[in-house]
């Protein structure tokens, strides 16, 4: 079947250059073109649908082009399968059509399971992901637009935000919406496009004007003057290369930490309050909201886990942390503080944040931040700059300090696959002093170089 397809192709190319007594003629051409196409296999007929769309050497022509890419899907083409939803998507050579254009971007991602790994093969998938969630609507636009933002395409992540904001077949969410414009932002700028960052600047501010996060892109933008800071990396960064944090275990098998604590190392190492220790990776990230998982290099190590607690909290209730601050200085030994929530919200606002009064220092980021019921409702992430404040306000500030709500490590958790199955601490009293006791030797120490 190929070889006659070749023979019409021949005859085509002979109608285009004038040879074997046969006169110029491009329509006749394209005609003997595309019956060549008719007798070929999936990968021939893409490549004809190509010099009829680029129309290079043949008469440019997108109906045939399509017709062609069409014949390939058909046949289980990957590169046939992912042109007609392009063709059916853009009503190129064809009417526009989403469903049939949603058909072809769905048998595209099944075969490129079977396809190596190439950069090309990577394009596609993102493309399909993200051209998915524009031919669905509510949640299941988002829930392609998410497979894309994990791949990094910044656009997905700006229309999860425009849908969320919107409110366009899921409840509106002011909060999340934001959330995901900066994390757009911040993907823009990853791939050089600064006027995309700044659009995503003009969403946020849309939602909430002057919001922490709106500020904190326009930082990243033009350079950062953001007055948080992390604990993990301020006094110790002039001193050593190896930074200090606070882990805990959870029963999916990771453990949670401040993205901040791993930032541009190389090597981590859990320390384990029986002495033990073991290397860790990281697993997953979520850079915006500094939470990371870590897996273990080893099963079997972990302690029992901690639980979430996701009810809502109020300003006033009494919490505490377990970690490690100054590990070098203060000891190993796990040193707990307590004090209340004083906000809900975080610096500027920020709805991710609680405001603590928590006394923490450097090596207390990613510690729990845990209730009376021995839950954990938050991670200790930053610290306000007291130095900043006081050039900026006269004042310094006393223990003004934030931790990130724990729904956002919720979601994190529940869109990772568990990687080994562990207890969680049982819980039987609701006084500090018990509950220190029952959830201390969850705590892990962390170095990061």
């Amino acid at each position: 079947m190929n070889g006659d397809s070749l023979a019409l192709q021949g005859i085509a190319f002979c109608y285009i250059y004038g040879r074997a007594g046969l006169p110029i003629d491009k329509t006749t051409a394209s005609w003997w073109l595309f019956e060549s196409a008719k007798r070929a296999d999936s990968e021939r007929q893409y490549e004809i649908g190509q010099k009829f769309e680029k129309g290079e050497v043949f008469d440019k022509d997108e109906t045939l082009a399509s017709k062609c890419y069409l014949m390939a899907a058909q046949q289980g083409g990957f590169l046939g399968a992912f042109s007609s939803a392009e063709s059916l998507r853009h009503g190129m050579g064809v009417e526009a059509d989403l469903d049939k254009s949603k058909h072809w971007y769905l048998q595209t991602l099944e075969l490129a399971k079977f396809k190596e790994e190439t950069e090309l093969r990577n394009y596609i998938i993102e493309t399909s992901y993200f051209s998915l969630g524009l031919t669905c609507e509510g949640k299941e636009a988002i829930h392609w637009y998410k497979k894309a933002a994990e791949r990094g395409v910044p656009e997905a992540m700006y229309n999860i935000g425009v849908l969320l904001s919107q409110g366009e077949g899921v409840i509106a969410s002011k909060s999340a919406a934001i959330d995901w414009f900066y994390k757009a932002g911040i993907a823009y700028l990853a791939v050089g496009n600064k006027d995309s960052a700044l659009r995503a600047v003009d969403r946020i501010n849309s939602e909430i004007r002057n919001h922490f996060l709106g500020e904190k892109l326009l930082a990243e933008i033009y350079g950062n003057e953001v007055q948080i800071k992390d604990n993990s990396k301020n006094e110790q960064d002039n001193e050593s290369t190896e930074h200090w944090g606070t882990g805990w275990a959870v029963d999916t098998g990771y453990v949670v930490t401040c993205y901040h604590v791993v930032d541009n190392t190389d090597n981590i190492t859990l320390h384990f309050q029986d002495g033990s220790r073991v290397s860790a990776e990281v697993a997953v990230a979520d850079k915006a909201n500094d939470i990371v998982l870590l897996r273990p290099s080893r099963r079997g190590m972990l302690p029992p886990g901690l639980q979430l607690g996701l009810n809502r909290i109020k300003p006033g209730a009494e919490i505490f942390t377990i970690g490690f601050p100054h590990p070098e200085t203060m000891g190993f030994t796990p040193k707990v503080t307590e004090g209340t929530i004083t906000s809900l919200t975080g610096y500027q606002d920020d709805p991710r944040l609680f405001q603590i009064s928590v006394p923490v220092q450097a090596g207390n980021s990613g510690g729990p931040l845990i209730n009376l019921n021995g839950e954990v409702i938050g991670l200790v992430t930053a610290k306000l700059s007291a130095l900043a404040m006081f050039a900026r306000t006269g004042d310094l500030p006393q223990n003004v300090n934030y931790a990130i709500k724990s729904q956002y490590l919720d979601i994190l958790l529940k869109s990772t696959e568990p990687v080994e199955d562990i207890s969680q601490v049982k819980i039987s009293s609701n006084t500090l002093e018990a509950l220190v006791e029952l959830l201390q030797g969850s705590i892990v120490l962390i170095s990061a170089e």
